[in-house]
């Protein structure tokens, strides 16, 4: 069953409400509504402004009726929006109101402005995955991380961002799945909501995914559905290539922790040298995984060279790679022993 999305306690929630006697405001005021599933009501003189101000979702009021509300002397409340220009006379007029800002009419963050005080303002812990080299085993722990995630009772999306690695749900044991891939969301017009989004994802081991099909042309910019995601989720995983895109920079620079997988060998710890500084430069901590190579290195001696802490290892493990062709996913094993140490270091156990 898909976890519901966490809603904050509420009294007699009646939609946003709208303030305004303009029909041609009223029109966008309410297709910015529908854009995130809401219906809105419009304020009239004859009604109890009282109740409707309190119960609304949000209220977005006109500043050519600012007047209406002035006149009431209503209570401050949260998600008090003002249409028209930022000018002096409208910001001293959103004091008056107690509106939280002044949106333009004309610009194109309405609806995002407005989803973000709907759905949150991102407050998902992202943690994105990368391997030094190819066939490292970063997508297996992205996706451990997600499971573990998963197992501490909190809401997660695995979020591929490599598109020419097959596809994260395999990994996952999700291609059989029903809902939507990078192609589809792409594809979508218009503003996703939370909710929609969530149910139209495909989920397994209590993990949604979005993740790129096996017919994928090219990349994706991602940011407006990361955006919603990161609302969205208690939590963000993200596998992600050595080569960052559009996407994958997204993911990255929105990240909390960056786990770089290195193997025990040469040319791993090259790789990692090579990669070390552009992900060091973001803020994120950056959290080293070692990966056995028969005959390399030790753990020890990878720190040295990199010049910073190895949190743990990833032994070689056959039954691993059985669990995955076999659509169960890294559940067990090493891969979860390594997400519960880095689950740890970001706060989320």
């Amino acid at each position: 069953m898909k976890n519901s999305v966490p809603r904050k306690a509420t009294i007699d929630v009646s939609g946003p409400l709208i303030v305004s006697n303009d029909p041609h405001f009223l029109r966008h005021a309410h297709n910015w509504c529908a854009a995130l599933g809401k219906s809105a009501t419009e304020y009239a003189e004859s009604a109890n402004l009282g109740r409707q101000w309190q119960t609304a979702d949000f209220v977005l009021i006109d500043v050519d009726a600012v007047h209406q509300i002035t006149t009431k002397h209503v209570a401050r409340r949260p998600n008090v929006f003002l249409i028209g220009e930022p000018s002096i006379d409208n910001l001293k007029s959103a004091i008056d109101v107690g509106a939280t800002q002044v949106i333009r009419f004309d610009g194109n963050d309405v609806v995002t402005v407005l989803a973000e005080a709907v759905e949150g303002s991102g407050e998902a812990c992202v943690i994105s995955v990368m391997g030094a080299c190819g066939g490292v085993g970063a997508s297996t722990l992205a996706a451990a991380l997600a499971c573990a995630t998963a197992r501490q009772e909190r809401s997660v999306v695995l979020v591929d961002g490599d598109n020419v690695s097959g596809g994260i749900e395999l990994v996952l044991g999700a291609e059989r799945s029903a809902g939507l891939r990078w192609a589809d969301l792409e594809a979508t017009t218009g503003h996703i909501t939370v909710p929609e989004l969530r149910e139209a994802l495909p989920s397994r081991h209590g993990v949604d995914v979005v993740s790129f099909g096996r017919s994928t042309p090219g990349g994706v910019p991602g940011s407006p559905v990361v955006n919603t995601l990161v609302r969205g989720y208690d939590a963000v995983i993200a596998d992600v290539p050595r080569r960052l895109d559009a996407l994958s920079s997204d993911l990255v620079n929105r990240s909390v922790a960056i786990v770089l997988m290195v193997p025990l060998r040469l040319s791993g710890v090259v790789a990692a040298e090579q990669l070390l500084p552009q992900l060091t430069n973001g803020g994120a901590q950056v959290l080293v995984v070692a990966r056995a190579a028969p005959g390399g290195l030790d753990r020890r001696e990878l720190a040295v060279r990199l010049g910073v802490p190895v949190v743990d290892h990833m032994p070689t493990q056959r039954r691993i790679f059985a669990d995955v062709e076999h659509g169960l996913g890294p559940r067990r094993g090493a891969p979860l022993r390594v997400s519960s140490t880095i689950l740890e270091m970001v706060g989320l156990t």
